[in-house]
């Protein structure tokens, strides 16, 4: 037989317990962790007394449980909208020249020496889509205005650095469906090598370069984006005969342009022999532009590419310190 309480009333209906009250104001005030804890002490005391209030704290149970869902359902919803984190080791945004990791969302510059997924050669402010443009869509712009960047980007001036395997192009924007405005985040516009990781700088620019590796290239890169421009032999006979006029124009600029700079020692000598043996094949240039058949022009092209300097190419970029 239960022993009677002094304190509880001798008549009437039992006392709310308080506890309970508690609980259920905690739970109505959003305080979700602690409604939880005082409805749990709550309900052990109401089995043990009769007091009034165990609706009250179960009902502070179920409506804390709500709360911890919303939150839940909260949290994801902004993990997978938020915009991705690009910083630096001192929070500085990613900037052309970074090297950088890209995991999901995140992107982290980090020092060039080491291996690294990227290289940041460009970044931009997107504008607004068209209406009606989906999130897939919106990428393959993004990739579209990083390959017109990269086009002007004059990043890699020294062709003869890049990766055998060649390189990407990849654009790395806020992740979600909203195309982000002038005072958005910046789309980060990158080299990659799929795949593999980067290791040491891609870049070769007049930033990066010394004064004399800078006048050689920019004295033998038409060289070798004429000579890539070739057309097959069913182009014809007259397309042919015009690109190797092409050809011995881009030739005698490349030598004109190497013997009018002024080099220092020990790079003078090796860049002089270049230059004479560029302007020794113009003459079977111009013989092949002007070649009365195709076999005539396979002969003249052929002369004209064995003096197209290839080893002292090699001498010479070795002598300045670019790849060879």
């Amino acid at each position: 037989m239960r022993a009677e309480d002094p304190d509880r009333p001798r008549c009437g209906r039992e006392p709310v317990n308080r506890l309970a009250i508690a609980s259920l104001a905690s739970a109505c005030l959003l305080l979700a962790p602690v409604a939880v804890v005082l409805s749990f002490l709550a309900q052990r005391r109401l089995h043990r007394n009769d007091d009034r209030g165990l609706r009250m704290a179960r009902a502070a149970t179920h409506l804390a449980t709500v709360q911890f869902a919303i939150a839940a359902v909260a949290a994801l919803w902004l993990h997978w909208t938020r915009e991705p984190a690009v910083e630096g080791p001192a929070g500085d945004s990613a900037a052309r020249g970074d090297c950088y990791d890209f995991h999901v969302e995140h992107l982290s510059v980090v020092p060039c020496a080491e291996p690294h997924q990227g290289e940041v050669f460009a970044t931009y402010r997107p504008s607004a889509a068209p209406e009606g443009t989906d999130a897939r869509e919106q990428i393959e712009l993004s990739v579209r205005k990083c390959e017109e960047l990269e086009s002007g980007a004059a990043y890699i001036l020294d062709g003869w650095s890049v990766p055998e395997e060649g390189l990407a192009v990849e654009a790395l924007w806020p992740r979600g469906t909203r195309w982000m405005g002038d005072d958005g985040p910046t789309v980060v516009c990158g080299y990659a090598l799929p795949g593999e990781l980067l290791e040491g700088s891609l870049r070769s620019d007049a930033h990066s370069l010394e004064p004399a590796q800078l006048t050689f290239l920019t004295a033998v890169n038409p060289l070798e984006a004429v000579c890539a421009e070739e057309p097959y032999a069913d182009a014809g006979l007259p397309a042919r005969q015009a690109w190797a006029d092409e050809v011995a124009d881009v030739v005698t600029g490349a030598a004109e342009a190497l013997e009018r700079a002024d080099w220092p020692e020990p790079h003078a000598g090796p860049v002089a022999d270049l230059a004479t043996e560029l302007r020794a094949g113009v003459s079977d240039w111009r013989q092949a532009a002007q070649a009365p058949d195709a076999a005539a022009f396979e002969r003249h092209t052929a002369d004209g590419a064995e003096l197209l300097g290839h080893w002292r190419m090699v001498v010479a970029r070795r002598e300045l310190g670019l790849a060879y």
